[in-house]
């Protein structure tokens, strides 16, 4: 008893995807010679626009290294200085600068000595006592 049916029309048309955007292509007919512009292929893109991109890619991959590969002792130091007269003179315009920040410490803590390097020049090096009262 089965019988068979007829196919089920939709009161929707059959929808079909859009095509794919397709990317510019810029065609100069005046490098073509003889007249094959139909037949010449492009990139799609200039030269200059080509350039840019590249430029742009070197500087932000140099600025990334440069903040990623930054040493910490040497951010460490630079903040330092803010607050520090003595370490500001110490490194005077070797700040952005880690291999040169590394050699002038190491000459003034050799010219100087461990022992007086880290010696402050007032207060007292043992901590008072601290008492809260209630």
């Amino acid at each position: 008893m089965s019988r068979l049916l007829p196919p089920v029309l939709s009161p929707l048309p059959a929808f079909s995807l859009p095509p794919p955007l397709l990317p510019r292509i810029h065609i100069r007919t005046s490098a073509v010679r003889g007249g094959a512009a139909e037949n010449a292929m492009a990139s799609g893109t200039t030269a200059r626009e080509r350039r840019l991109v590249k430029v742009r890619e070197e500087r932000r991959r140099r600025e990334y290294d440069r903040e990623h590969t930054y040493p910490g002792w040497a951010k460490v130091l630079e903040n330092a200085c803010r607050d520090d007269e003595e370490l500001r003179a110490i490194l005077g315009d070797s700040i952005g600068n880690p291999e040169l920040m590394k050699q002038r410490i190491q000459e003034r803590v050799r010219k100087k000595g461990r022992a007086q390097f880290n010696k402050s020049k007032t207060g007292s090096i043992v901590a008072f006592k601290v008492s809260f009262r209630e």
